[in-house]
């Protein structure tokens, strides 16, 4: 199995090719390098409770985790992709990942929540 990295549309796409398949043709495994726009920042990072502050640690955790497949808890009925993990102190981080790869919402759960297909991590919305 040979792994090619393709640029496409501001992140990066891993595909592999199966044996017997044709020279430049892929698989598309799901493997995406996650970007964070500028336009994008002030929503992912703040200083209120459940967000990350804005350093470049947290930028690289936030990329790492939204990239990493074993990460993925699925994609909720929006077609959003939900990433999370629980960290050493049990506290749960997690990201959201539109259609083109770019993180639109991330943020720390202290008490770790289950996802769901229709609300994702959301907390579940009441009736009104």
């Amino acid at each position: 199995m040979v792994f090619h990295q393709v640029a496409a549309k501001g992140f990066n796409k891993v595909r592999r090719s199966v044996k017997g398949m044709s020279k430049g043709v892929g698989r598309d495994i799901g493997f995406t390098k996650a970007i964070i726009t500028p336009e994008r920042s002030n929503h992912i990072f703040s200083k209120k409770p459940g967000k990350l502050l804005d350093t470049k640690a947290n930028r690289s955790l936030l990329i790492e985790l939204s990239s990493n497949p074993k990460h993925l808890l699925g994609v909720d009925r929006f077609g959003v992709k939900w990433y999370a993990k629980i960290n050493a102190n049990g506290r749960q981080i997690y990201s959201t990942v539109n259609k083109k790869g770019e993180i639109t919402g991330a943020g720390i759960h202290e008490i770790p929540r289950s996802f769901s297909k229709a609300n994702g991590l959301r907390k579940k919305q009441t009736p009104k």
